[in-house]
């Protein structure tokens, strides 16, 4: 009777691990489903916010992009160049100098 009830138990614990194992399978299935569910709809979203942008690039008329770019551009030189005449104003300040002198005798160049 033991060989009978021990071979019992073996089929119960065989049994309860199969189980366990189909459990742990279901549920990393479901997680799969639902990580690939939140994917699609990450997806969408950024669809969904390509798409509106882009509408409202197609909106705007060729020629306004083209003015605006060409704005975009001369703002970009125009602060070029004041920053060129600024650095050359620094260098034509740090070349003036002039040497004055204290009533006690000393000499400095400011």
């Amino acid at each position: 009777m033991s060989n009978s009830s021990s071979h019992k138990d073996g089929l119960t614990v065989a049994y309860r691990a199969q189980t366990q194992k189909c459990v742990t399978w279901s549920r990393k299935q479901w997680m799969k489903k639902r990580l690939q569910l939140e994917m699609k709809q990450r997806i969408e979203q950024m669809r969904s916010r390509s798409n509106e942008f882009q509408e409202e690039l197609r909106a705007m008329d060729g020629k306004a992009l083209e003015k605006e770019q060409k704005a975009l551009l001369a703002d970009i030189v125009g602060e070029t160049e004041f920053l060129k005449s600024l650095q050359n104003q620094i260098e034509k300040l740090k070349g003036i100098s002039q040497l004055v002198k204290c009533p006690c005798g000393q000499e400095y160049k400011i």
